[in-house]
């Protein structure tokens, strides 16, 4: 998924309290995805935001120790020594926190779903078995919703295709 406006906003906040020139980040994206040359292109994912975000943040911190930049003002992408680095986790990007507030919601609504299409609780309990891995991150999640959301369209196809007598 593309980045968001706000994204490509703090990206470039975050290249100038950094002090990257333009050719030296042009020069970055298109070593993270061939011929890209601008933030606004569709393949930058959420983990390319994070991966130039971290980066970037060390770059200032390296800087600032030097006394090459000014301390961070009020608004700065880059308040705190390691806070990106540390917020930015692989499997755990900005998104990923921003849309974790409403995925418990959706999965319950998408189990209520097959509970309604006969599936009891135990058939959930099975699918989250087989996704495996640590139920409490939210990519985990995503995988479990996913599955829950495939498994009730075809549950409720096989349903609709049952000739009634």
């Amino acid at each position: 998924m593309a980045l968001s406006k706000a994204q490509i906003q703090r990206l470039q906040m975050a290249r100038r309290q950094a002090g990257i020139p333009e050719d030296e980040y042009r020069d970055m994206l298109a070593n993270l995805l061939p011929d890209c040359t601008s933030s606004k292109d569709p393949r930058l994912t959420n983990e390319h935001w994070d991966q130039i975000i971290n980066y970037w943040e060390a770059v200032y911190w390296r800087r600032r120790s030097r006394g090459e930049l000014a301390p961070p003002g009020r608004n700065a992408m880059f308040q705190t020594r390691g806070y990106w680095a540390q917020k930015n986790k692989r499997g755990n990007t900005s998104r990923d926190r921003f849309t974790s507030n409403d995925l418990a919601g959706q999965i319950a609504a998408a189990e209520a779903r097959l509970l309604a299409l006969g599936k009891g609780p135990h058939y959930c309990a099975a699918i989250r078995s087989r996704i495996g891995g640590d139920a409490a991150s939210p990519l985990q999640q995503r995988k479990y919703l996913a599955a829950l959301e495939k498994t009730t369209e075809a549950a409720a196809q096989r349903r609709s295709e049952v000739p009634h007598a």
